[in-house]
């Protein structure tokens, strides 16, 4: 039997920068999905037209935007510290030494510069004339996204605490 090396399956630094595009991407989506939705039933697309489903389509898109919407919130913060103790727990399994922290320093503050680079290019997208007021609606997505770097900053330091801290301790 061979003995092979599992690649690919721990977590480190680098695995926020997945992280970081992940929820960019999501949040940017989560906003112009809502926008879509809402210009489809202020447009008149719900007009009577003779058509034997057209109550049940409106109570459809009703609920939609009534319930969830709304959830789009709690799905993104859900998603985020699920991806970042996902990041975390597998970084449980990387083992390094010390000596690398300062690599590990470097890359934090490369991730911090890609944050910031990242939470302005939300803030441009979210603060367009045509898109301001639904992402007032998402508080949550504003916040995380609005405090990126700092956010990063904190996730870095957790896993580095992991990665580079409790196997000298003695803990692991």
């Amino acid at each position: 039997m061979l003995n092979k090396k599992p690649l690919g399956k721990r977590g480190s630094l680098q695995d926020l920068i997945f992280l970081m595009v992940i929820m960019l991407t999501l949040a940017i989506t989560i906003i112009m999905a809502t926008f879509i939705a809402r210009e489809i039933g202020s447009s008149g697309a719900f007009d009577d037209r003779g058509t034997v489903n057209h109550s049940a389509a409106r109570d459809i898109y009703d609920v939609t935007l009534d319930r969830v919407i709304p959830q789009f919130d709690n799905i993104f913060i859900g998603l985020f510290i699920g991806g970042l103790g996902i990041i975390l727990l597998l970084s449980f399994a990387l083992r390094s030494l010390t000596a690398f922290f300062v690599l590990g320093f470097i890359l934090t503050i490369v991730l911090v510069m890609l944050a910031a680079i990242f939470s302005n290019v939300y803030d441009e997208v979210a603060d367009h004339p045509t898109l301001i007021n639904t992402s007032q609606d998402f508080t949550a997505i504003e916040f995380i996204m609005s405090n990126l770097p700092v956010v990063i900053l904190a996730s870095a330091m957790l896993i580095s605490i992991v990665i580079y801290g409790l196997f000298r301790v003695g803990i692991l």
